[in-house]
């Protein structure tokens, strides 16, 4: 398990970077669909990356739960999910994929049900990022 807080917080440099890998940005219309997310997180992990995040809508962003467990396979640095967490099954599946720490939109729900996303993450040994 990798520890996503450490990493961001004893980072080398002030500034922590996390790459959000993707195959297509639904704001430009671009598509990369080749590109190989694999290699590219590998060549991240090689950097000072505070953690590697991965969209996992398909739909819009052309990459899956799928990448995000073949990314985490291969690399050291931790896996931010970059799904936005609106449910405790969410949380599940981020973490079985590989997810070290998930985002939790504190803006979709009110403080009851963001608190039990939190306490979700938690129990699953994943970091919530509001």
């Amino acid at each position: 398990m990798r520890d996503f807080t450490l990493f961001v917080t004893t980072h080398r440099q002030e500034l922590c970077l996390i790459p959000a890998l993707k195959r297509a940005d639904p704001i430009t219309g671009e598509n990369w669909p080749a590109r190989a997310l694999t290699a590219l997180a590998r060549a991240c992990d090689d950097t000072d990356a505070g953690a590697i995040g991965i969209h996992t809508e398909p739909s819009l962003f052309g990459t899956s739960n799928d990448d995000m467990h073949a990314i985490s396979e291969l690399v050291t640095t931790p896996i931010l999910s970059l799904s936005l967490a609106r449910n405790p099954f969410q949380i599940h599946r981020a973490r079985f994929y590989g997810a070290d720490a998930e985002i939790v939109w504190e803006h979709i729900a009110d403080q009851s049900i963001i608190e039990k996303l939190i306490t979700t993450e938690q129990s699953f040994h994943l970091v919530p990022v509001l």
